[in-house]
């Protein structure tokens, strides 16, 4: 075969480029494909979590005016309990996210039932799905099944997620874009294996003999046995050698250990093409609080991009133009936000304090039933909405205030007297001179003028000279703070 730059020669049909895997050969020498590419744990970490991370998340069909659930609709029994015959939601959304994060393209084959509405999602392996383009625009996929055959399926009977796209009609695979980055990850590692297959002595080591040997095979057989009996499971069993022999191990070089730091660069850059922090993959070199708690707002903005995709290209598949109008999809991500306890009691509290979230949304929230009498949102008194709170709210409140006031100085009122009276009887001496400090208490409690205090105290302290007592006390204390209206005007 020709290749730019030159004449290549063809390859034999015992070559291994025909029984290795599919994919485009990188600079590094490694054929990337997903499936090779999910070899290296932090790229089979990256996918597993975002497809966990979308599968678990709830996905509603809700009303557009009400926000409530539309449970009953055919296409909400798809996403929330049963996809087709053998999957589950969560089963469901998960395959379909790692196809797109490895393959860049979702597939599901929509089946219909006779009344037209979508009865069943079968996954459609992106691998056997070719995209056909067609005049005019349109396009239609063919999908080679298990047995062999092809089905053709028109656009309306494909339920097709897509990741970027540079036309948008095929979504571009990750993998195939980062070739590179993934190939020097998968060559890295291969290369290690090497390395601790040979007793972590990247160069293993050579035999001196004093002796030629008599010929090429005899060479050849002798470095095979050596090979044999001492890699492997055989690694670190004594060796014996004759005439004279002697073997020269080679040392670990500075730049072979320095290879450690290369993968970690790895690592952190394939975190970088799925847009996974690294702290959540296990890779904790550089993670500190502080950026760890950004870099989880950093993730849940990538959650939330990817939610906003996948919502839209369900939405405009799976339901008509006029359902469109009346019904949306969407994922509650509340549970990407869940934090730890401390921070969630913190976060209900002032919700339910500054009024925008009810005691039983909170319960809701928290998995716990409601109970009677939290539906109803919490008002803080210092606070309303622009316009909506005339004057009168603080004058009830002010009113408010000058009554406990004045209930508390009737209340101070009788028991003095009372004090008084037992100590020493109905003399005037010690009730006027109390009458005299509590014109001054009244005037404070009260915001009222001092002379009108006086003037209320001179009657009251009239009252008990006139009249029994025990009785007036008793009459005070039903009438309570009434007798102090004059004084709160």
């Amino acid at each position: 075969m020709f290749w730019l730059g030159g004449l290549k020669a063809a390859r034999g049909p015992a070559d291994d480029f025909w029984y290795g895997p599919t994919g485009g050969e990188s600079a590094s020498g490694i054929r990337v494909s997903p499936d090779v590419s999910m070899q290296l744990t932090v790229v089979y970490r990256c996918v597993n979590l975002l497809a966990a991370t979308m599968a678990k998340l709830p996905l509603k069909l809700r009303d557009r005016t009400s926000s409530v659930p539309a449970d009953t609709h055919p296409v909400a029994r798809l996403l929330t309990r049963r996809p087709n015959r053998w999957q589950t939601p969560y089963q469901w959304r998960a395959m379909q996210g790692a196809h797109v994060f490895l393959r860049g393209n979702g597939y599901s084959r929509i089946v219909f039932d006779g009344a037209g509405m979508p009865a069943e999602l079968v996954p459609m392996h992106p691998d056997a799905v070719e995209i056909d383009k067609l005049p005019g625009g349109d396009w239609r996929y063919k999908w080679k099944q298990d047995n062999g055959q092809s089905l053709v399926l028109l656009r309306d009977e494909v339920l097709h997620l897509k990741g970027l796209s540079n036309d948008g009609i095929c979504g571009m695979s990750p993998i195939a874009a980062q070739r590179e980055s993934i190939g020097a990850a998968v060559a890295a590692q291969n290369y290690a294996a090497r390395v601790f297959k040979n007793n972590a002595r990247p160069g293993g080591g050579y035999i001196k003999t004093p002796h030629k040997f008599p010929d090429v095979e005899a060479k050849r057989r002798f470095k095979d046995q050596w090979q044999a009996s001492q890699t492997g499971a055989n690694a670190h069993t004594t060796a014996i050698l004759e005439g004279g022999m002697e073997y020269v191990p080679l040392g670990m070089t500075n730049s072979d250990a320095q290879f450690i730091e290369t993968r970690k660069y790895s690592d952190t850059d394939l975190c970088r093409i799925f847009g996974v922090p690294p702290h959540k993959v296990g890779v904790m070199d550089r993670a500190t609080y502080s950026n760890m708690e950004q870099q989880n707002v950093e993730f849940f903005e990538e959650i939330h991009s990817i939610a906003a995709n996948f919502e839209q290209l369900i939405q405009m598949q799976l339901l008509t133009p006029d359902e469109e109008e009346r019904l949306y999809v969407q994922f509650e991500l509340k549970g990407v936000l869940r934090a730890d306890s401390d921070t969630r009691s913190k976060f209900y509290g002032a919700a339910i304090k500054d009024g925008w979230m009810t005691r039983n949304e909170v319960r809701e929230r928290e998995d716990m039933e409601p109970l009677d009498g939290l539906d109803k949102p919490l008002e803080p008194l210092n606070m309303a909405p622009a316009g909506q709170r005339d004057n009168q709210a603080p004058r009830d409140r002010q009113q408010a205030l000058l009554q406990s006031a004045a209930d508390r100085a009737v209340t101070r009122e009788i028991g003095a007297v009372r004090k008084i009276c037992a100590r020493i009887g109905d003399e005037s001496g010690p009730l006027l001179e109390f009458y005299r400090g509590h014109a001054t208490y009244l005037a404070n409690a009260l915001a009222c003028d001092l002379h009108a205090a006086g003037i209320w105290c001179n009657e009251r302290m009239e009252t008990l000279r006139s009249r029994d007592i025990e009785s007036t006390l008793s009459e005070w204390e039903l009438t309570g703070a009434d007798a102090l209206k004059e004084l709160m005007q």
